[in-house]
């Protein structure tokens, strides 16, 4: 049921902190998380046998045993973010503690999104509404629809839906879908072409078979690595990768280094040798697929998919 806390759903088992002992402990009803006592008298919370382990300090956990509430986990929708939290529940199920939020005796409210400096770097700040920072896949596929975007990345017919960005980040937050194991996709319609955007993901920058009868241009970018490329009918043209503008591959390199003069781009060597550059790749993207997207692009529902690897 959705209230003034987001979505309030439970997920198994639920108890009083106090009641967490060396052989009492919480399980989800899926199985995924558990609460168990640490012998130093806090709680480690876990995920799938261990992974992704956090902690409370025993003062945490002795902070938490007030009169008639319980400790269980909810799916919260916090406006710039949802998944599942360990919360503490008073006696009508009202929210009055969340994990590494701390204590909200008037209800919970998720802090609002820092204020962006729209000219601190340009890096596609049409891409602002998907909210993933300087971490990235996109790929565009020009004159095909959304729909057959999706179906070339590998999804069936019937598992093809329409959300927003956020709805689709959110819904695979609550059914705690594995990245590893699958590939959350949204495809977005721009005029005749489509944007493929995944989901911690950089699958796009090795399928140049998504360029069939047709031209993709694909980014990615992550924290340790970048890469970039460009094919056409099924076949990969060019490649970049760490930005490293003066060693791109593939039988024609030109499709990306005839560019660069238009991003101010003259003297390669010189542009890499000043450490107050940062190359915007997604400008890269823009001018090789000839589109020119805005924040209100993305902002609308597209068509989605969850689809298994």
């Amino acid at each position: 049921m959705r209230g003034e806390y987001g979505l309030a759903e439970s997920l198994g088992d639920s108890a009083p902190v106090s009641a967490i002992t060396d052989d009492r402990f919480l399980l989800s009803g899926n199985g995924k998380r558990a609460v168990v006592r640490r012998p130093d008298g806090g709680l480690r919370s876990s995920r799938d046998g261990g992974a992704g382990s956090t902690g409370l300090s025993a003062d945490e956990a002795r902070a938490l045993e007030l009169p008639g509430t319980r400790l269980t986990w909810r799916f919260l929708d916090g406006g710039e973010w949802s998944e599942w939290t360990l919360v503490l529940v008073d006696a009508r199920d009202t929210i009055v503690w969340v994990h590494r939020e701390g204590f909200f005796p008037s209800g919970y409210r998720a802090a609002g999104p820092e204020p962006t400096d729209e000219s601190s770097d340009g890096l596609g700040l049409w891409m602002d509404p998907l909210d993933m920072g300087e971490h990235y896949c996109v790929t565009l596929i020009q004159n095909v629809t959304p729909y057959e975007a999706l179906r070339r990345f590998g999804a069936a017919d019937d598992g093809i839906g329409t959300s927003t960005w956020r709805e689709l980040r959110s819904r695979a937050a609550f059914e705690e879908v594995d990245h590893h194991e699958n590939h959350v996709v949204a495809a977005f319609a721009l005029g005749p072409h489509a944007l493929l955007v995944e989901d911690i993901g950089n699958e796009g920058v090795h399928r140049p078979d998504l360029s069939a009868g047709t031209l993709a241009v694909s980014a990615f970018r992550s924290d340790s690595s970048q890469d970039f490329s460009v094919s056409r009918d099924g076949v990969e043209l060019a490649s970049m990768h760490l930005s490293c503008l003066g060693a791109v591959e593939g039988t024609h390199p030109d499709e990306i280094t005839k560019v660069f003069p238009e991003m101010g781009i003259d003297d390669v060597e010189a542009y890499e040798n000043d450490p107050e550059n940062l190359f915007n790749d997604l400008e890269l993207l823009r001018r090789i697929a000839g589109i020119s997207p805005t924040a209100a692009d993305l902002a609308g529902p597209a068509y989605v998919a969850i689809i298994p690897n």
